[in-house]
């Protein structure tokens, strides 16, 4: 991908970070990263006094999982439930289709999804460790 966005690729050689706004997003180093837990008190899950040693992702310790979903395969009324039953078909990873809403405004929504999971293959390969003294 670098090859095609030259400016990205010269921002990164220069500050080793990635510039705001490729492929879309406003990037954030995982070290800044954090979130509410239910209380309201914000968790780091990259803390300042800890050390994550991760293996290299390879075949061996990494793999995406595709899951799949049932999208409809027709527009318009089906002559009962049977006929419904058989409109649909399961699509694994991504996929995209479209529908009219009844009543009300006539609009067309797109919907598109990806259905996939991320995993390391043995959880216990990564290693946390607190370096506060």
């Amino acid at each position: 991908i670098w090859d095609f966005q030259q400016e990205f690729a010269n921002y990164y050689a220069n500050t080793g970070q990635i510039k705001p706004g490729f492929l879309g997003f406003e990037w954030v180093p995982a070290s800044e990263a954090y979130f509410q837990d239910s209380t309201g008190t914000n968790q780091f899950p990259f803390p300042a006094d800890q050390i994550t040693f991760m293996p290299e992702l390879t075949k061996a310790t990494y793999t995406f999982y595709r899951g799949s979903k049932r999208i409809p395969t027709q527009f318009g009324p089906l002559a009962d439930g049977a006929a419904a039953l058989k409109s649909f078909s399961e699509v694994f990873g991504r996929g995209r289709y479209a529908y009219i809403p009844m009543g009300g405004t006539y609009r067309i929504i797109d919907v598109a999804f990806t259905t996939f999971l991320s995993r390391f293959k043995v959880p216990g390969a990564v290693y946390l460790l607190d370096c506060t003294p």
